[in-house]
């Protein structure tokens, strides 16, 4: 699909990725670009188009897919995540992700399928993430929640391919969003991300790894158990025992708009532009390393089994 001249439209398009995309679209010719969002006054960029938009809200989902009957392409960007383990993590924050990440996705492309069908059939892209391959401790519900997304995608490929709808997954690593703003590891740029996709589908790539994190851990699915979770869980049994270590901040993101809800104790300090006391200790040692030892250690995810899993990485404190 060509995106010159193409209707789209973008969930979670205020801020981050879904802004990149949005942006994206018009300097690559798109006519019109829908900008979804639960408040439309967060749109400043007066070339977009906003709508209001919840995706976790049906009823509306299925009110605004009547309303945009020229859409042909849609981008299911909105999402939400947080910091969680699996047996502490809770039940309701876990409902949400897999609301918005997961189910809202579902929601919105059910409701402008056949809005794209009756417009020659268009495409969906899909925001997912590295997340749907690999689980990190942490980030326990969100890795359920991009699963779930990656699996309902590939089935969606199958039927709307009867149609002439293209589907294209998008996976990256960590990116440079308000999601993961505390941590200081390396993260690939919003407008890489939306590049990179677009790029895919002007190409009829029906899946888009955006950095060498993503087709690194792609690549080593067919074994995964052995050659990505030794290294997770090295880097868990390194930090999990350390009980002096203060708890992870929980970062919700919800439509692009920021909540920070930090722990009581030494994570409500902001010190150094914002960023908690600690994230450089707590986000090195549980995803840091793990990431360093992972692109440049020979061996690639096996040498991250290593003894230096027990010590910190050399870009932290």
């Amino acid at each position: 699909m060509k995106v010159e001249g193409a209707v789209a439209l973008v969930t979670g398009a205020n801020r981050g990725i879904g802004r990149a995309f949005a942006e994206e679209l018009l300097e690559r010719g798109a006519a019109k670009v829908y900008a979804a969002v639960r408040d439309v006054g967060a749109v400043a960029d007066e070339r977009l188009v906003p709508v209001r938009l919840d995706v976790t809200d049906g009823a509306r989902v299925q009110e605004l897919a009547a309303e945009l009957g020229d859409v042909e392409l849609l981008v299911n960007n909105a999402g939400v995540g947080s910091a969680a383990l699996p047996l502490s993590s809770s039940l309701d924050e876990a409902r949400r992700q897999l609301e918005v990440n997961y189910l809202g996705l579902v929601a919105t492309t059910q409701a402008f399928a056949p809005v794209l069908a009756r417009n020659g059939g268009g495409a969906v892209v899909n925001v997912l993430s590295v997340a749907s391959w690999v689980s990190l401790p942490f980030l326990a519900t969100y890795n359920a929640s991009k699963s779930a997304a990656w699996a309902w995608s590939n089935a969606a490929r199958v039927e709307l391919k009867q149609q002439g709808t293209e589907v294209v997954g998008v996976h990256v690593g960590f990116v440079d969003t308000d999601m993961v703003a505390a941590l200081e590891i390396d993260k690939v740029a919003p407008e890489a991300v939306a590049a990179a996709a677009l790029d895919g589908l002007e190409a009829g790539e029906p899946e888009v790894l955006v950095d060498e994190f993503s087709r690194e851990v792609k690549a080593a699915l067919h074994d995964d158990l052995a050659q990505l979770y030794p290294g997770i869980e090295a880097e868990f049994a390194a930090t999990a025992g350390a009980r002096a270590r203060p708890s992870p901040p929980s970062l919700l993101v919800e439509h692009s708009e920021v909540i920070s809800a930090a722990r009581p104790g030494r994570w409500d300090r902001q010190p150094r532009g914002g960023k908690p006391e600690g994230a450089r200790r707590w986000a090195p040692a549980m995803l840091g390393c793990f990431w360093c030892r992972r692109a440049r250690r020979p061996g690639g995810w096996r040498a991250a089994a290593s003894p230096r899993a027990a010590g910190w990485c050399a870009r932290g404190s």
